[in-house]
């Protein structure tokens, strides 16, 4: 389809169980920085996080102060080779770490750490960039979880997929203890690095979301892949992990305490992408008319998708107008709704219908689409 599907699933960050394995040779880079020359230690180390899908204003940024790993990653980066000159990289734009190692208030070494192309780290000063091992790459995972703020749940959210064009089931569990015993439960799980191999039909059967006092900590469980994915936002940890026999307890225990039933949004936001490609983003204030057109979605028919549908002459003209309008409730993404809008009709709830289908809007729907525009 030509129009644009927003998933829910919030992407897995990878802060945790990335690993890019480099290789190569060459001499030692010159140790230009001010702690290689003088022999001190650092206590400190400062990670900012940037990259593709990394917020840039203001940048993520941690402090790790337990001595003992900032000095093993100090030890291990200033060991680095360099990388030859024109060594062929991918051209693939991977995570990126900037590195400031501090002794008190003084800046001992700065550098850029890539996990794009080649892997690479480049210390300020110098003008050729190192190949960083797996060492490297391991000892910066460990010294980003070391660094990342162990958050405290007041409260819990859960919503559960059902099949077909139907609500989602929420949940709201306002017991920190529980909250904080299945959080802890999931952080007790062993990583595991993605499995391109396996993925869930359509949607994760369950999200979460654990609200703090500063944040809401977003995560999925895929009984099928067996995983679970967990979304600080850079705020608190990041990592995929696989489910056991002892989370699963836990899981169970929570779901008991829970008591399900459908889905109400309590926010709207829409993006529209109107004729001659203006976009249109934002809130939708009025909440009654949120709900009016998300109990609507539930009315409609599904139906097969025309053949020609989108049409050449959209293409063309650029005649349609693509909506795409997300749901939630207590912080879980309860629907994406994407509809487009032209010489025909193509409206797609997720979760909600196969590829190959759509449903079929009547009056009601559209004057409601029409009012949230």
């Amino acid at each position: 389809m030509l129009f644009r599907q927003t998933h829910a699933l919030v992407p897995l960050l990878g802060l945790v169980a990335l690993l890019v394995l480099v290789s190569g040779c060459g001499n030692q880079g010159a140790q230009t920085n001010q702690g290689a020359q003088t022999g001190r230690q650092p206590d400190s180390l400062q990670i900012t996080f940037g990259g593709p899908g990394v917020p840039q204003t203001p940048a993520p940024r941690v402090t790790l102060r337990q001595r003992a790993l900032v000095q093993r990653l100090y030890t291990t980066m200033l060991a680095l080779h360099t990388m030859p000159v024109d060594t062929p990289c991918p051209a693939d734009a991977g995570p990126s770490y900037e590195l400031v190692f501090q002794s008190g208030a003084q800046t001992l070494a700065q550098a850029d750490a890539n996990r794009g192309g080649c892997g690479t780290v480049t210390l300020s000063g110098e003008t050729q960039p190192r190949l960083a091992s797996q060492t490297f790459w391991a000892q910066l995972n460990q010294a980003i979880v070391a660094a990342m703020p162990v958050p405290k749940p007041q409260a819990l959210a859960i919503q559960q997929t059902r099949e077909g064009n139907q609500p989602v089931l929420t949940a709201r569990i306002n017991n920190a203890a529980t909250a904080q015993r299945l959080y802890s439960a999931i952080l007790a799980e062993p990583p595991v690095t993605p499995n391109p191999a396996c993925s869930d039909a359509q949607y994760p059967p369950y999200q979460l979301a654990f609200q703090t006092a500063h944040q809401v900590i977003h995560a999925s469980i895929s009984q099928r892949c067996r995983t679970i994915v967990l979304n600080g936002d850079y705020q608190s940890l990041s990592g995929l992990y696989h489910i056991t026999p002892s989370f699963q307890q836990v899981f169970g225990q929570t779901l008991a305490e829970a008591t399900f039933a459908p889905a109400q949004p309590d926010q709207l936001l829409k993006e529209i992408e109107q004729e001659g490609g203006a976009i249109m983003q934002g809130q939708v204030t009025d909440l009654s008319l949120a709900r009016q057109l998300y109990s609507a979605i539930f009315t409609l028919k599904p139906v097969v998708i025309a053949p020609d549908c989108p049409s050449e002459s959209d293409k063309v003209n650029h005649t349609a107008t693509l909506y795409t309008l997300t749901f939630s409730q207590w912080g879980l993404p309860i629907l994406t709704l994407s509809v487009y809008k032209g010489s025909c009709q193509l409206i797609n709830p997720i979760p909600g219908l196969d590829a190959s289908h759509t449903l079929q809007g009547d009056a009601t729907f559209w004057n409601l689409l029409n009012q949230v525009s």
